[in-house]
């Protein structure tokens, strides 16, 4: 990639946040999530801005990489407590890590918080829709799964897979974006269905100032 080879021989490079952003954004957009994780978590590093946390959040999911993410995810929400896309990403990891009851819970923190709070509908669409999800995956699960003997009902060495949430049908509905300390946070990708995005969007990023 030009662009990466380029780059790579600025002198400053891991002090360039908008830099590294870019090579990030443009890495995912080929498809080479692990080179774009490393560059968002390069420009995070630098700006400590939620967006790019989100970001880069979002790179490691496709590298498959949930435990990280979950971690980034979970500073995005503390920072942004109304911010429903960040919240629907880690629902998305901590389902990944076979952690469903806690991602259940994030969902009903948010939905708590968004009564009463006009701003907030839109992401409590979204958190509704993703929570009717995993419930109804969850308990096809277990009815699936029958009952069983006692001697089946042993711990197992290794943990029963994570339940998949497939993408809804509903488009996600259009959330307001947060603001970082820098200003209005840049357009996003169109939005992607469901919990398991095929292609997430990825925040651009703001031209230099001169």
């Amino acid at each position: 990639m030009a662009l990466s080879a380029a780059a790579n021989a600025h002198p400053k490079l891991t002090q360039e946040a908008s830099l590294l952003k870019r090579l990030g954004i443009s890495a995912y957009k080929i498809k080479k999530f692990p080179e774009a994780a490393r560059y968002l978590s390069m420009a995070f590093a630098v700006d400590k801005n939620p967006d790019t946390a989100l970001n880069m959040a979002i790179a490691l999911q496709s590298t498959g990489n949930h435990a990280r993410a979950a971690q980034t995810l979970n500073t995005v929400v503390k920072a942004q407590p109304a911010n429903a896309e960040a919240h629907a990403y880690l629902i998305k990891s901590l389902v990944q890590l076979n952690q469903a009851a806690t991602a259940r819970k994030l969902g009903r923190q948010y939905l708590a918080r968004a009564q009463n709070r006009p701003d907030m509908q839109n992401g409590a669409k979204l958190i509704t829709s993703l929570l009717q999800q995993l419930n109804a995956t969850v308990g096809k699960s277990a009815k699936s799964a029958g009952p069983r003997s006692a001697a089946s009902q042993r711990p197992r060495a290794r943990p029963a897979p994570a339940p998949v949430v497939t993408p809804g049908a509903a488009v996600r509905p259009a959330m307001p974006r947060p603001k970082s300390p820098a200003g209005p946070a840049p357009k996003l990708a169109p939005a992607p269905k469901g919990i398991v995005p095929a292609d997430p969007p990825m925040r651009r990023p703001r031209a230099p100032r001169t």
